[in-house]
């Protein structure tokens, strides 16, 4: 008896050892996600039954006013343990010391949770200086779209792994179809150009980047930004290959007036009502591959939890292949490469491949640099600024915001 009493201890300290979570009454951990309400309520039914020594106290808020009332819960020490995080505005909670690091556990679990088999774009969405701070939950990364029966009318064959951004000027050319009466063109190659979108994902692949190397300052006043602008302006005003910014056409995409879109997973299902033929490719590849821009949605931890362990267990379970599997289901795509490759829909499929390659356009004051860059593109893009000039002004706006929120 007594031997049966010691075993019994020793199973007790290696399950509290084990888990970091006491043996009894369940810990209680308090998380906050946004979006599809009702999913997310079954995911976390599912995991306490999975997981019955922890509850959940699930709650969701708002998207667009999240990240706010979250700055003020965290300043007044009322956040939840866990929370949704917009790859927009990670870097800027993950500069204030704010997030709980998560390497070592993942150090620690890394093989029992089949971590490798998660894309390393998804990882890196949650990575800041050297530690993860948050666990990749949900992509928002565009790709293209082009429209099947209008590359084949013209006797062009669809994007393949590896076409370039000369595979994609030379299509969007000869896809276009002119006026007869010289007003707007009949069909255009693309439109819509000036969507960060599109243009950082030029930008990446010919070596460039938004922000300094430094991550304090911006690059885009560079040569490889200076290429990337001048191509776009070029596209308008020498190619004639889509409309100039306030002269949008309205639906050319759903009406097969156009024969390249940028978009996200929603695409697919424009697309389908529509009655479109329609492939799905990665953004043309330059000197450095191809990139999808975009971001991907992470979940991270509250520094001050009083229950890591917990904490950490129930984001083991959201990427879990059972919780990716289930959520995949009901339409969102998943960051594991085996319950991407389960997916029947060959066009979701494809999209959700692209997580490999995406990578965010900034993680840092998105909303208010977003306004300020739009204004000078657009300048670009009308030609009413060469673009060197336009890049300079840019570049000087950027620093000015950026020291008015350094102060």
């Amino acid at each position: 008896m007594r031997l049966s009493l010691v075993r019994c201890t020793l199973f007790l300290l290696l399950l509290i050892a084990t888990t970091g979570v006491a043996v009894g009454s369940p810990v209680t951990i308090e998380v906050v996600l946004t979006g599809q309400d009702e999913l997310y309520q079954e995911v976390v039914r599912r995991f306490e039954a999975s997981h019955p020594e922890i509850k959940v106290d699930y709650r969701t808020e708002q998207f667009g006013g999240w990240q706010e009332k979250l700055s003020v819960l965290l300043a007044s020490d009322q956040a939840p343990d866990a929370f949704l995080l917009s790859w927009a505005y990670f870097e800027e909670f993950a500069q204030l010391g704010a997030l709980l690091d998560l390497s070592p556990m993942l150090t620690r679990d890394h093989d029992s949770m089949d971590a490798s088999d998660v894309f390393q774009a998804a990882w890196d969405a949650g990575s800041y200086q050297g530690r993860q701070l948050a666990i990749p939950f949900l992509p928002g990364h565009s790709m293209m779209f082009f429209n099947e029966e209008i590359l084949q009318s013209t006797g062009l064959a669809s994007p393949q792994d590896g076409w370039t951004w000369g595979d994609f000027t030379q299509s969007a050319v000869r896809t276009t179809s002119r006026s007869a009466e010289g007003g707007p063109n009949d069909r255009y190659g693309i439109d819509g150009i000036n969507y960060w979108g599109f243009w950082s994902s030029h930008l990446f692949s010919h070596g460039g980047s938004f922000w300094s190397e430094a991550g304090d300052g911006f690059a885009i006043d560079s040569p490889e930004g200076r290429e990337t602008f001048q191509y776009l302006q070029d596209l308008i005003h020498s190619h004639g290959v889509t409309p100039a910014p306030g002269h949008e056409l309205g639906e050319l995409w759903s009406s097969g007036r156009q024969t390249f879109r940028v978009g996200g997973s929603s695409v697919n299902r424009i697309s389908s009502e529509a009655g479109l033929a329609y492939g799905v490719a990665d953004f043309p590849a330059g000197p450095n591959g191809p990139v999808n821009s975009g971001g991907i949605l992470v979940v991270a931890g509250n520094k001050k939890t009083e229950h890591p362990e917990a904490v950490w267990t129930f984001m083991k379970y959201l990427l879990s292949e059972e919780a990716l599997q289930f959520r995949a289901a009901n339409g969102q795509l998943p960051v594991r490469l085996s319950v991407v490759q389960s997916i029947e829909d060959p066009s979701l499929r494809r999209f959700a491949e692209g997580i490999a390659s995406a990578r965010a356009f900034t993680t840092r004051y998105y909303a208010q640099l977003v306004g300020i860059i739009n204004t000078h593109v657009n300048q670009i893009l009308r030609n009413e600024q060469a673009v060197p000039a336009a890049l300079d002004r840019l570049q000087a706006e950027l620093e000015g915001y950026l020291d008015n929120v350094s102060r």
